[in-house]
């Protein structure tokens, strides 16, 4: 579990969908994407991108 919260890619899809919910409802969508693409998160990113904007607002 900690190694999840330090490092998201390597967490299970869902805890990697949670983490991009997260991200976006405390920092907005934009924010979150370059979180993380500074921090590497790719698999994240991905999640945010793809994702309908509709599920995010």
């Amino acid at each position: 579990m900690l190694y999840e919260q330090v490092n998201p890619e390597g967490a299970s899809d869902q805890r990697q969908r949670q983490f991009a919910t997260s991200l976006v409802d405390s920092l907005g969508h934009d924010s979150a994407l370059q979180v993380c693409r500074d921090n590497g998160w790719y698999g994240v990113m991905d999640i945010i991108i793809t994702e309908p904007a509709s599920v995010w607002y």
